[in-house]
């Protein structure tokens, strides 16, 4: 058989493959220094765990899932693009444990946010 417009199989493959993601991620989090009560913990575990329910549960084509679990200040249109945000995050929960950003101070994070957003508008 062919390949979809996202260049997926047409096959279970990209369930399976969005959920061993997620839940790489959920194994990343509980292995990481960052707090239960962080709010990133808690925020990252919800979304992880409901993007796991909703593709388990999901009978459709690619696009479809899309439509379920990518998160709405996002750009995700495709299987790929939902599965880059989870590599992204995982690069995001990797410099939050290691930067130890849950003992930043909202001066801290300010300044984080403002490099990002320069350096992202230089990019374009």
């Amino acid at each position: 058989k062919g390949k979809t417009s996202t260049g997926l199989t047409p096959t279970a493959n990209f369930k399976n493959k969005f959920i061993s993601k997620n839940k790489a991620l959920l194994a990343a989090l509980k292995d990481s220094d960052i707090p239960a009560d962080a709010p990133y913990n808690i925020n990252l575990t919800y979304v992880a765990r409901h993007r796991i329910a909703m593709t388990e549960q999901f009978n459709g084509g690619p696009t479809g899932l899309v439509g379920q679990v990518a998160l709405p200040f996002t750009n995700s249109k495709t299987v790929e693009d939902i599965m880059e945000e989870v590599d992204e995050e995982m690069t995001r929960l990797e410099e939050y444990n290691t930067k130890r950003l849950w003992c930043a101070t909202t001066a801290e994070l300010d300044e984080r946010i403002a490099a990002r957003i320069s350096a992202a508008e230089a990019d374009k």
